[in-house]
């Protein structure tokens, strides 16, 4: 069982949509450093959307993802629950990627 580091799951009532032109993405700073393994989301599907990417980036002076992807994980969007307000997901992120304290990463999502 992985180790719980960084955690934010209050306010979690809004929703907003991810599709092929939308994506969104979620700023953090570790207090510790440490291997990310995998990033846990509140989710639900709408339609068929098919495979949503998770990823870590690295971020630009703004707080704004920059660069490519650090570390990415997959997951079969179309397997998980239709109905609002979602459930909470687990997204591998394979070997994973060691995250400076105190650096400021984003988490990006995107469907393909």
């Amino acid at each position: 069982m992985a180790t719980l580091f960084e955690s934010f799951n209050t306010g979690d009532d809004n929703a907003t949509g991810i599709d092929g032109a939308n994506w969104e993405a979620q700023a953090f700073t570790p207090a510790t450093a440490h291997t990310i393994t995998s990033v846990k989301i509140k989710a639900y599907r709408a339609n068929s959307p098919g495979t949503l990417t998770v990823s870590i980036r690295a971020t630009d002076g703004s707080g704004l993802p920059t660069g490519a992807d650090l570390v990415s994980g997959t997951l079969n969007v179309d397997a998980i629950s239709a109905v609002s307000p979602g459930e909470w997901i687990e997204v591998s992120l394979g070997a994973g990627y060691n995250l400076s304290a105190s650096t400021k990463y984003a988490i990006v999502m995107r469907i393909s």
